[in-house]
């Protein structure tokens, strides 16, 4: 064990060795027994041992960490997509998709506040003995990443006000107050005493994939328009849907900011830099915005709206400009008849009618 110990210390990004150490020093004591049964103790740390054992088995919980706390984090416009309206948020909630686009955040991010919920109780279980909740603390590294979480779905309890309909909101976040936000442990003021980071960033170093090529506009145009002539609706939409997901990834990838231009005797004989370079986010965000639209005229208002939302066309132009508008309409009229679902009454045949015949109608298309 202690040549295990001096591995890991001498190895680049050393871990927080405290509890090994205690461990070994207890050891070479011969401390093998505690010296009082505290049985609240005990039973809390059963609690955690169960704890444990569920996080290190939940994968979808270790992602959800992941990308909440990476360097380059996604989320904050990812998550968009199913903040547009209480039906986005259940179909991601239900489906794990929203309009057929992968939204696993809301099922993961739920799980990850039952978690963080169960760590806080257990520490504050045991707050009169610090000697164990300290260890406790130390153990679990995932709850080092909850600052980050509890901004993360801060940020949708943020969004969900806006809507319209207030008690349509999932109760598990609806009901959580600032207090229960501020009360979930391990604290700030907890993370800093203990030396342990609290501003902790992830990074994967391996299995990231090539930004996706991207064909051209006029070529994705072209076959999306020869699809609708032969009637194949549903062939256009996944053409659409296709390339609209790689102009989304590689934008996103690319929007930490516009690269400052070199200063002009950098490039020698050449004045200023291509077009291509200095306005390739414009061109792609043009190009976002005229294959939504054209997804939206096919019927898929919500798949267009899924990804619009996610950026700020008024930053990248400004309010007046036409992507801009056009943006905006399409995202106005998503809320719109998501807002109508809810307001329609349940059971109303109408409404029964309406969605029956759009599921039949994009399963033949697709068909």
């Amino acid at each position: 064990m202690e040549q295990f110990e001096a591995s890991l210390a001498s190895a680049e990004g050393t871990p927080d060795l405290t509890l090994m150490r205690d461990l070994i020093s207890r050891l070479k004591l011969g401390q093998l027994r505690i010296p009082d049964l505290d049985k609240t103790v005990f039973c809390a740390f059963a609690s955690y041992l169960h704890l444990t054992s569920a996080v290190q088995m939940d994968p979808s919980f270790h992602d959800f960490v992941w990308e909440t706390s990476s360097i380059d984090p996604q989320w904050p416009n990812v998550d968009l997509s199913f903040l547009l309206s209480p039906r986005h948020f259940s179909q991601a909630l239900g489906n794990g998709t929203v309009a057929g686009i992968p939204a696993a955040g809301v099922r993961n991010g739920l799980i990850a506040l039952d978690y963080f919920r169960w760590i806080t109780e257990i520490l504050d279980r045991v707050r009169h003995n610090s000697n164990i909740s300290d260890k406790i603390v130390r153990h679990a590294s995932w709850s080092h990443h909850l600052l980050r979480v509890r901004e993360r779905i801060a940020m949708w309890t943020s969004r969900m006000g806006e809507w319209v309909e207030p008690a349509s909101e999932p109760g598990r976040l609806a009901d959580g107050t600032e207090e229960e936000w501020l009360a979930l442990r391990p604290s700030q003021p907890e993370l800093q005493r203990l030396d342990l980071a609290t501003d902790r960033s992830v990074q994967v170093l391996v299995g990231f994939e090539p930004q996706p090529s991207l064909r051209r506009e006029e070529e994705i145009s072209a076959e999306a328009d020869q699809l609708i002539s032969e009637g194949r609706n549903g062939a256009a939409k996944q053409v659409l849907r296709a390339e609209i997901t790689k102009v989304d990834r590689v934008l996103r990838e690319s929007g930490m900011a516009e690269p400052e231009p070199e200063p002009p005797e950098a490039y020698g004989e050449a004045p200023v830099p291509t077009v291509q370079e200095a306005g390739l986010r414009e061109v792609l965000t043009s190009r976002l915005v005229h294959y939504c639209t054209k997804l939206a005229e096919l019927g898929d208002i919500d798949a267009a709206a899924v990804f619009l939302v996610r950026h700020d066309f008024a930053e990248m132009f400004s309010a007046e400009h036409r992507d801009t508008r056009s943006a905006h309409a399409l995202l106005a009229q998503a809320r719109e008849a998501a807002q109508s679902d809810i307001a329609a009454v349940p059971g109303d045949p109408t409404v029964a009618r309406r969605h029956g015949s759009s599921v039949s109608q994009r399963a033949t298309e697709e068909h």
